[in-house]
């Protein structure tokens, strides 16, 4: 299972280290690959870890989360809003969040936005999947590449290179002209 690669960003330690916990108990495809206590660290982290998901919380000091969207040219990751104010939902929905939650965090609401998260990035994988076959029949015979596991990797091979395949069980022996 892939996971979600996320970050949270909240001014108070305590629900950082809640909202963590959860996570790991309840949300076994999130991966939390760094915190910010304020929307300055907050962008810091963002650009440098690029998450596809953002737990973020609105009233900080030194700037609300609003102020942290509005400072980031291309948002091209998920946001939840976790906050103890319910008068910002509005504003969040029409800056496209994907979901608006209320502290104390309630698991069920957690899990739902989180499915909702792992839904538009499947269907996101899914169509660069689908653009990546399309760029490859649209490809001449002798530029066509295949991606072929291995124990360690994966290798992206011409096809034009595979001069014959040997079935054994669950695996297949790739013989190569050149290799």
């Amino acid at each position: 299972m892939k996971k979600i690669r996320s970050v949270i960003i909240d001014d108070e330690f305590k629900n950082r280290e809640n909202l963590r916990q959860i996570l790991e108990r309840y949300c076994q495809n999130i991966e939390i690959v760094g915190f910010a206590e304020n929307a300055l660290e907050g962008l810091d982290v963002i650009q440098s870890e690029k998450p596809e998901l953002v737990f973020l919380d609105i009233q900080m000091p030194g700037g609300s989360g609003f102020d942290l969207l509005e400072r980031i040219d291309n948002i091209d990751f998920d946001v939840i809003f976790i906050t103890a104010f319910d008068q910002y939902a509005i504003k969040a929905i029409r800056l496209c969040a994907t979901d608006y939650l209320l502290k104390p965090i309630n698991i069920l609401d957690l899990k739902i936005a989180i499915g909702k998260v792992t839904q538009k990035l499947d269907q996101k994988h899914s169509n660069e999947s689908l653009q990546n076959i399309v760029q490859n029949t649209l490809q001449k015979d002798e530029n066509k590449k295949i991606a072929l596991p291995t124990y360690e990797r994966v290798l992206f091979v011409q096809i034009s290179e595979i001069v014959r395949c040997l079935g054994e069980n669950n695996y297949t022996t790739v013989f190569f002209a050149k290799r």
